[in-house]
This record gives C-alpha cells, sequence and structure tokens, in this order.
C-alpha cells in the first residue's frame, strides 16, 4: 500500500502530486548505499536481539501517524514507513553470515504486513458495507 501514492495520499488526506515526490524520494532513498549504512549505523546503537523489535515500532508508530493525521505530517510518516519498509526488504534478501539459529525477525516482518493488509482489507469491507446500508 505504501507503494501506491494515490493510497497513501487517500491515508494523508493530501493532494496526489504532494505525495508523489514523497514517495519517489523513499523509493530511491532506500537504493542509495549511504542512506542504508546511516539506518543500519542507527539500528547497531541498540542491542542485536532489539533490533528487529525496534523497527518492527517505528514502522507501526509511523503508519499509525500517517492514518491519525492529516496533512503534510501525516504525508511524511508514511513515506518514512516506506523507506522503512523497503529497508526491511534489503536486509531480508541480505541475510548476515553469521546467523542466530531461530532468528524470528523474518517470520515477525511478514506476519506484521500481512495482519496489517489483514486490518486493512476489513476496514475497506465495512467502510463498503457502511455505504451500501
Amino acid at each position: 500500500m505504501l507503494g501506491l501514492p494515490n493510497a497513501a495520499a487517500r491515508w494523508a488526506e493530501l493532494d496526489y502530486y504532494l505525495m508523489l515526490p514523497l514517495s519517489l524520494t523513499a523509493t530511491l532513498l532506500a537504493l542509495v548505499p549511504e542512506a542504508r549504512a546511516q539506518a543500519g549505523r542507527f539500528l547497531g546503537l541498540f542491542d542485536g536481539q532489539y533490533r528487529g523489535w525496534l523497527w518492527a515500532l517505528l514502522l507501526a508508530l509511523l503508519l499509525v501517524l500517517g492514518e491519525r493525521f492529516n496533512g503534510v505530517l501525516a504525508g511524511l510518516a508514511l513515506a518514512l514507513a516506506q523507506f522503512f519498509v523497503l529497508l526491511a526488504l534489503w536486509w531480508l534478501v541480505k541475510q548476515p553470515e553469521k546467523r542466530p539459529p531461530l532468528n524470528p525477525t523474518p517470520v515477525l516482518v511478514l506476519v506484521g504486513g500481512a495482519g496489517f493488509c489483514g486490518a486493512e482489507c476489513w476496514r475497506l469491507l465495512h467502510l463498503q458495507l457502511r455505504l451500501c446500508a
């Protein structure tokens, strides 16, 4: 959903033409090696077993801010959430050499994303039923 600027613009109640550059910037910024290194250094400040949880909680916070607020602040929060998701996908594909045996972070990221999509579909279904009634 975050990759679609028109959906994110509707969530943030922002004009599509303002959300498109934010979404494009977040997508392209995740491809810059220095941006990925900076995010890795930020996560390096925290203990290894809590990094995934920190990442998931920051992503959830940004999604809630993007949904609950309106305007440019919500658009920036959703663009930053898109940047976080792209970095998470980048790091899930590129696994470190010394990986602990039973690291639940990749599975939890997928379950969280599926839960978020399911909750959004449930919300849209109820909205559609309310409009039809």
